[in-house]
């Protein structure tokens, strides 16, 4: 019997995350989410994407990484002076996102794509985070820190942003290769039955707070 904890899907996330890293580079939210949803799907876990505004900052940094929606971030804890933006871009959906598994908690396979634009940022697979109905509601944001080095991910759920925007996205369709990925993920949590250890946000804590 699968006991639905966080633990569990954070396997579920890097299992996902280790196959599809053998095709494509880490700006690949569309279909890695889409092969999550599948993975998550077939295990008998609700699931649904979400777009998600993203922000990336580190102490000393100069700046910051911006996934997903292009608006100021109303929860950003650095204050309000703005810092200089490098975009992290998708394919022909201009936006990012995640999956939310069993309405509890909010998975991000591809932020390491952070890492790609900014390598200061100490991050190198995905996060998952618990969550409360008025984050996925738009009603307050998430912040993930990295206690190592001060890193903040900051979330902000996008729950209007119009599902056809990515739904016909080439990367979202059930193409030959997002079945494979979903087959070899399901393979990789059958053969791998060991203790999950995050390769991201090693020692993290997830904060939510009003926006």
């Amino acid at each position: 019997m699968i006991v639905v904890d966080q633990a569990y899907i954070e396997r579920v996330a890097q299992a996902t995350f280790d196959e599809v890293m053998t095709f494509f580079q880490p700006n690949c939210c569309v279909i890695a989410s889409r092969i999550v949803l599948g993975v998550l799907g077939t295990l008998g876990i609700d699931a649904y994407p979400l777009a998600v505004h993203a922000v990336v900052t580190r102490p000393g940094i100069p700046t910051a990484v911006v996934l997903g929606d292009r608006t100021p971030h109303p929860d950003a804890p650095h204050g309000p002076a703005p810092r200089p933006m490098r975009v992290g871009l998708g394919t022909s959906w201009d936006g990012h996102m995640g999956i939310v598994a069993d309405r509890r908690w909010m998975v991000d396979v591809t932020i390491s794509q952070a890492r790609v634009i900014e390598p200061a940022f100490p991050i190198d697979g995905p996060v998952v985070f618990a969550v409360r109905p008025s984050w996925l509601h738009g009603r307050e944001g998430a912040a993930l820190t990295d206690l190592d080095s001060g890193m903040l991910i900051q979330y902000l759920a996008l729950p209007l942003a119009d599902p056809a925007d990515w739904q016909n996205d080439l990367d979202w369709q059930p193409t030959s290769t997002v079945l494979e990925l979903i087959r070899t993920s399901l393979a990789r949590l059958q053969d791998e039955p060991v203790v999950y250890q995050h390769r991201g946000l090693i020692a993290a804590r997830a904060l939510l707070g009003r926006v």
